[in-house]
């Protein structure tokens, strides 16, 4: 179950709708928002953060932060000064933490200890040829310390999840975490089943089917021959939905980590969940 969601944020405009996203599965599943903001200097102290975002194991201050994480929005960072208020107005759980050092390495340290990281575009369209995501998200994914959910350009209402479902343990834990999704956001949930080595795709279907139902979210499931990007391509075209979840990319790509999933990130506006 989602109890903590990292934000990491920038105050551009692709933070700001990753904030929003956020803001929507924590009002879903009553989870804590934290807000990172991670600037690429040395600070006062830069050691890596081991704390727990659980309200009651975060101490008054934590390694590398600015100030103490307030629960009072009106004590947040002047960088988070306008969602800061949208926290108050909506009742979030939020806390803020101003951090220094390295942006990737800093949220890969609060990661580890988060249900769900959520990060945002690049705030300009990439020209031909670029990777659809900034430096920072490019790493995450490559590093992948908790599942990693990358904001759409715009923030469009959401009442239905496509998820692109695999036979692993991943898979799984990408159908498990969508089925919670859907199910506390009472959205449908539409798979495609793709095979995996002697698994038939229709058994792969069936099999996600009957783990749907445990979640009580409707949806149709489609066996689906096809694999990878191909894989991707079809699903996409068949369900425009905002969300799509899919498994993280395998460890071959590390090298080029996006390329995996590079069908469904250059579809600007859809957010898309990766699940290790």
């Amino acid at each position: 179950m989602i109890k903590n969601i990292l934000v990491g944020y920038s105050g551009g405009h692709g933070s700001e709708v990753a904030f929003r996203l956020a803001a929507q599965l924590a009002h879903a599943t009553q989870a804590r928002l934290r807000l990172a903001h991670v600037e690429p200097v040395a600070g006062p102290t830069n050691v890596p953060l081991t704390a727990d975002l659980s309200a009651e194991a975060h101490p008054a201050t934590l390694p590398g932060t600015m100030v103490p994480l307030p629960e009072d929005p009106s004590e947040a960072p002047p960088i988070f000064a306008g969602i800061a208020d949208a926290c108050r107005d909506e009742r979030l759980q939020c806390t803020f933490s101003h951090l220094y050092g390295e942006p990737a390495q800093r949220l890969s340290d609060l990661a580890r200890l988060a249900g769900l990281v959520v990060l945002g575009r690049h705030d300009e369209l990439p020209r031909a040829g670029e990777a659809p995501l900034g430096r920072v998200a490019r790493q995450l994914v490559t590093r992948m310390p908790a599942p990693l959910l990358l904001a759409g350009r715009e923030m469009p209402e959401s009442k239905a999840l496509t998820l692109v479902y695999e036979p692993t343990s991943a898979g799984g834990r990408a159908l498990a975490l969508a089925g919670e999704i859907a199910s506390a956001q009472n959205a449908t949930l539409n798979a495609v089943a793709l095979g995996h080595e002697h698994v038939e795709p229709a058994v792969a279907a069936e099999e996600a089917r009957l783990t749907l139902r445990a979640y009580h979210v409707e949806g149709d499931v489609l066996p689906l021959p096809a694999t990878g990007p191909e894989a991707l391509q079809t699903a996409m075209l068949m369900w425009s939905e905002a969300l799509v979840v899919l498994v993280a990319p395998p460890r071959r790509w590390l090298s080029r980590p996006v390329d995996s999933v590079r069908p469904a990130l250059t579809m600007q506006n859809r957010s898309v969940l990766l699940v290790p």
